[in-house]
């Protein structure tokens, strides 16, 4: 189950306290970390071939140079960022599957609390006092979340919120008011 970003656009669950990205700081990152990548690179000729399109459509150049300007913006913004914040954008934000019963308990923060250095340490104290046979963290939270539910990781979640909070007022702060640069993004995205 897919833990970040799964309703496009739309960025009531990413709450966090008072704070809440923008639509279109929302739609920035979630493009960014997810679309970017594809969206600035050319298609492989196999590819195309099998889509049947040229690599080389005037079109396709396009889509490609307008992407590319749009991820450079977001590159520039994230470096102004301190690090943490930009990392703690990034765990918030990069779609992948997580364990369906920490996305139960942690929802969009699951990528974060995944990230943070005080879950690490403590994961590798259990692992050294011998208290988990887990091989990863993430299994080690899956397990905490099983024996104890939302209370036993609740620490965690206060600490990702707060990091959440921290990091999308600071790219909202950044990127001040102007309209999303997504590619083909609406324009009520402001």
């Amino acid at each position: 189950m897919v833990a970040t970003n799964e309703a496009g656009n739309d960025n009531t669950a990413f709450q966090f306290g008072n704070a809440r990205p923008s639509p279109a700081a929302h739609a920035e990152l979630g493009w960014y970390f997810n679309e970017a990548e594809e969206a600035t690179n050319p298609s492989s000729n196999f590819a195309s071939s099998l889509r049947g399109t040229r690599t080389t459509s005037l079109d396709e150049t396009e889509r490609r140079i307008e992407a590319g300007l749009a991820k450079a913006k977001i590159e520039r913004r994230l470096g102004a960022l301190r690090p943490k914040d930009a990392s703690t954008l990034e765990s918030l934000y990069t779609e992948r599957p997580w364990p369906p019963p920490m996305v139960a308990v942690l929802g969009v923060l699951t990528g974060p609390v995944a990230e943070l250095q005080m879950l690490r340490a403590d994961y590798l104290g259990a692992v050294m006092r011998m208290r988990t046979g887990a091989k990863t963290v993430t299994a080690w939270l899956e397990a905490r979340i099983a024996q104890g539910g939302a209370k036993a990781v609740a620490v965690y979640a206060r600490e990702a919120q707060m990091a959440c909070a921290r990091a999308v007022r600071a790219y909202d702060r950044i990127r001040g008011k102007t309209p999303s640069v997504v590619p083909c993004a609406d324009e009520d995205q402001g």
